[in-house]
């Protein structure tokens, strides 16, 4: 079935009910790895690298956002890896995914406005029109 399932993880509340669904799907399948991603964005970043004058500071705020989900996985005794990457999610996380062997991404739906939707796209809309795998959007 399910061999690698990237996970989106942002810290949201859909971020945490994405990887509920995917500890789901992966307890059903034997030998399956759940793949956290956690992109830090330059675009809203830029302020805390002139701050702190050093990435990997941007890194460390990125595993605390994503700490609640791996104790999760570890809990349920889920096979997982974490994969910090730099740039504008959207773009940077389909590339990545693309690039890679998953077999379904799992990402949660924010509710932008259909204005700001309409302008800027999101994570999740990208996600569905521009991988090449299957996407699980979560809400």
């Amino acid at each position: 079935m399910y061999e690698r399932i990237l996970l989106a993880s942002d810290g949201s509340d859909n971020a945490w009910r994405s990887a509920e669904e995917a500890v789901k799907i992966a307890s059903l399948c034997k030998g399956c790895v759940i793949e956290i991603v956690h992109v830090v964005d330059i675009t809203k970043s830029k302020a805390n690298i002139l701050e702190t004058k050093d990435i990997s500071e941007l890194e460390v705020q990125g595993n605390r956002i994503i700490q609640p989900i791996i104790s999760m996985m570890e809990a349920k005794n889920i096979t997982y890896e974490v994969t910090m990457l730099h740039g504008i999610p959207a773009a940077t996380l389909i590339k990545y995914a693309n690039d890679g062997l998953f077999d379904l991404m799992v990402v949660g739906r924010k509710g932008l406005s259909s204005i700001r939707r309409m302008i800027l796209g999101s994570v999740s809309k990208k996600a569905i029109n521009e991988m090449d795998c299957p996407v699980l959007l979560v809400k």
